[in-house]
């Protein structure tokens, strides 16, 4: 668990920790140039604040660019190797997700400063260290881009290899988000590349492995504040049920970094930053209602068979589960009042069945801005600096959530859609595997004559880290079991980095069974 600030901040001290980058502490070119690879006479001119330079190397960065062709609910790759016009239809993605959290987060900031109450919130933004609205949407930008190939399945089926190859921390998407930020990219060049003198040897040793955002940007994307072995129970309600939840923000390995650049900025134990609860909720918002506008324009969910003039079983159902929701959070909400809402906005959007008009499409445009600006005027900040979201809201969002689930993935056809994206990235992952243990084992400068440049890089830096880290659990192993370690989860890192076109590509091109 993380522990809260040992004395409160004021305001500066506050806003000067969070707009600290890693380089700062760095011996590199960045003391002479400032924090980024701008020349000293043009950073002097530079119109960017901290946070708004994070946004742009965000969005000029591979990992945010792959998410085009990384699943948000179906698989968005051609199974069969040649393009039937399929895979491009214009369904969510993990990119357009991700756009639209940050929209939703930064505008969900905002209303904390300007909507109904705005004043009350003040004494929580203070006690939290600010809200940034660019932070904001930086951490619903970067939230998705450690999710693997074919969504959580992929995620499933990673965690799954790594647990059993001995990474005890095994695999999970919010941890890779972290690691991706802190360690698998690289931002600075101690020389001048204009020179070409700019070597391996330059790129190890000069600057921190990352993009060396702020401390803030850093700390937006962790919502779980906390490691595989410090994770809290899934239920702290219930006293009977002491399972562990399967979210956690950062692995063994980078937990230097998360001591380094997050935890200063915690203030409240088990809590991230506001602007990572800020972040989780416009999650929570954003594929709720854009997963309900892609199946409901297909066809496949009947949105209008749940009005209010119905007894649908799923109505039935959505009561059932905001009733769990009410027991779980041990809160007093009026459940019928939260369905009449719902089925208001149904009555008022979908009276008669959607087509494929501009009517229709407007209609329902118009029911996504209804529901995120109820969602994002629905928040409010406690006086300790907790985002606290009115049951209303929350149990809108829920039973939208749950249309998504009755009609699309509680369905047969998506089982055996998943169950099959899961059997050929273990078989992917387990072949990459093999090879590279094989070519290092026989001469660690092999596995540049067998393994793909990105996946070579990938291997030989997390041998890199693991041998060189200081974390007491992995410094007590020996030196070969590091070493296996590394190999291990730098293919997995580069796995996790692909597209699911590239992961198909490599099914053939290795001629692989799914068994």
């Amino acid at each position: 668990m993380t522990e809260p600030q040992a004395k409160r901040l004021t305001p500066n001290e506050w806003e000067k920790l969070r707009q600290k980058r890693p380089s700062d502490s760095s011996t590199s070119r960045s003391n002479a140039r400032g924090n980024d690879s701008t020349p000293a006479h043009v950073a002097n001119q530079e119109p960017r604040t901290p946070y708004q330079k994070d946004l742009d190397r965000l969005l000029y960065n591979y990992y945010t660019r792959r998410l085009a062709r990384v699943t948000q609910v179906t698989t968005v790759a051609s199974r069969s190797g040649g393009d039937n016009g399929d895979a491009y239809r214009l369904t969510h993605n993990r990119l357009t997700h991700s756009l639209k959290v940050g929209q939703v987060a930064r505008r969900t900031a905002q209303y904390l400063h300007v909507g109904p109450s705005a004043e009350n919130n003040k004494s929580g933004i203070g006690a939290a260290g600010g809200v940034d609205f660019d932070v904001a949407e930086f951490a619903g930008r970067a939230h998705d881009i450690g999710h693997p190939p074919f969504g959580h399945a992929g995620e499933q089926a990673l965690n799954n290899l790594a647990r059993k190859w001995g990474l005890t921390d095994g695999f999970e998407g919010n941890a890779q988000t972290f690691r991706i930020l802190t360690q698998l990219t690289l931002k600075g060049l101690k020389t001048d590349i204009s020179t070409h003198e700019s070597t391996r040897e330059a790129i190890e040793s000069d600057f921190p492995r990352g993009l060396d955002l702020t401390y803030a940007s850093l700390a937006s994307v962790v919502k779980y504040p906390w490691g595989f072995d410090q994770r809290p129970c899934s239920n702290p309600n219930d006293k009977q049920d002491p399972t562990p939840t399967s979210k956690f923000g950062f692995y063994d390995v980078d937990s230097i970094s998360f001591d380094k650049y997050v935890r200063p900025l915690l203030y409240v134990e088990g809590l991230g930053t506001l602007e990572a609860q800020i972040m989780d909720w416009a999650d929570d918002v954003s594929y709720a209602v854009h997963d309900v506008e892609d199946f409901a324009l297909q066809g496949k969910i009947p949105i209008h068979t749940v009005s209010s003039k119905s007894a649908s079983q799923f109505l039935t159902e959505a009561r059932n589960q905001l009733e769990k929701q009410k027991e779980k959070q041990r809160a007093a909400f009026d459940t019928d009042s939260i369905i009449n809402k719902f089925t208001g906005y149904i009555d008022t959007f979908f009276s008669v069945p959607l087509g494929q008009s501009e009517f229709d499409y407007c209609r329902m445009s118009q029911f996504i801005s209804t529901v995120i600006t109820a969602a994002s005027r629905g928040t409010s900040v406690s006086h300790d600096g907790k985002l606290t979201v009115t049951p209303h809201a929350r149990g809108l969002i829920t039973i939208i959530q749950h249309l998504t689930k009755y009609y699309v993935i509680d369905q047969p056809g998506m089982h055996a859609q998943q169950e099959g994206d899961k059997r050929i990235l273990s078989a992917v992952t387990s072949e990459l595997k093999r090879i590279a243990s094989e070519a290092y084992n026989e001469r660690p400068t092999r596995m540049s004559c067998v393994l793909p440049q990105p996946l070579c890089e990938s291997v030989e830096n997390a041998i890199k880290q693991y041998r060189e880290t200081t974390v007491p659990s992995l410094r007590e192993k020996q030196d070969q079991e590091r070493i296996e370690l590394g190999i291990k989860r730098g293919v997995i890192d580069y796995v996790a980095s692909l597209t699911e076109d590239d992961v198909f590509n490599l099914y053939r091109l290795y001629g692989l069974s799914a068994q």
